[in-house]
């Protein structure tokens, strides 16, 4: 394995970073959303 971890494919690795990294975003942008409710974010948060 190129990565050097024991038994965890770089497709496995790449897959958990790319999740990590919607989730990350997604509560990034409720927090947005919840900051600033008039903005298009919040009124879809709101709805």
């Amino acid at each position: 394995d190129i990565s050097g971890t024991s038994g965890v494919s770089a497709g496995a690795i790449i897959t958990i970073v790319v999740f990590l990294a919607a989730l990350v975003g997604a509560a990034m942008w409720v927090g947005y959303a919840y900051k600033f409710p008039q903005t298009p974010s919040g009124q879809f948060l709101i709805k």
